[in-house]
């Protein structure tokens, strides 16, 4: 008899210990697809905000082509002062226009002049650089000045080029790397881009990780406070049975 009590305390253990390790195996890949989907939204946002840099720059670069375009048209009967005030009024007014340009509200169009000094032309964040050559460090595989880095990475295809740079903030710290699309108009000598940083989708992905992490700690304490009180129900039960069973065999 004491042996048929055994067999069954022991299923009782089996019976628990596979539950709880299946429990925690099903908790375990939940929370790794939880993290890849978050993983595969985080990229798809940085995807899609890359193509939305491409985009805006390729509508710059196109409002400025279709002026240089009638720019080129012009009858050489009109004096060389008159058609150079109308071009210079055109430029302008395209810059303006496309100083509106925008994605979301970090997303904004610049423009540099491609040879040195870089001068430059268009910066809708910061207009008091316009008009003027700066020098700012960005780290890639050495210091160097910013458009320095954006003449050279244009200069590799001689069109257009996806790149990402890290500055140097106030406290001389490497800040969260920007990615730019650039695009070189080779009639007019300038790059156009647009930059953007992801640390918002890094503080997104920590939000999100932390909220998935909480969510498994409160499953992984739910199911260890189940599995106890099953356990130790079912050994109460085992002890009760036992017992009545030992009092039947004495009687």
């Amino acid at each position: 008899m004491l042996k048929k009590y055994n067999l069954i305390f022991l299923m009782i253990v089996i019976v628990i210990f596979t539950t709880s390790s299946l429990s925690a195996i099903l908790i375990i890949q939940y929370r790794n697809s939880e993290k890849l989907k978050i993983e595969i939204a985080n990229s798809k946002i940085y995807e899609q905000k890359l193509i939305e840099l491409k985009e805006l720059v390729n509508s710059a670069y196109q409002m400025l082509d279709a002026n240089y375009q009638v720019i080129n048209s012009y009858d050489e009967d009109y004096s060389n002062e008159i058609i150079n005030a109308v071009n210079i009024n055109r430029i302008l007014i395209t810059l303006e226009n496309i100083r509106k340009l925008k994605v979301g509200d970090d997303g904004f169009v610049w423009i540099v002049d491609f040879e040195k000094p870089y001068t430059v032309r268009l910066n809708p964040e910061k207009p008091v650089l316009e008009g003027d050559n700066w020098e700012f460090l960005i780290e890639t595989d050495t210091l160097i000045n910013i458009y320095e880095f954006f003449h050279n990475s244009v200069s590799k295809t001689n069109t257009e080029a996806y790149i990402s740079f890290k500055f140097y903030d106030e406290n001389n710290q490497n800040t969260e790397p920007f990615f730019a699309y650039l695009k070189l108009h080779k009639e007019l000598g300038w790059i156009i881009g647009s930059s953007t940083d992801f640390s918002y989708l890094k503080d997104d992905e920590l939000e999100k990780n932390n909220e998935l992490n909480s969510s498994v700690t409160k499953m992984i304490m739910t199911s260890t406070i189940v599995f106890f009180l099953i356990s130790v129900i079912s050994i109460l039960i085992f002890f009760i049975l036992k017992r009545n069973e030992h009092k039947n065999l004495v009687y």
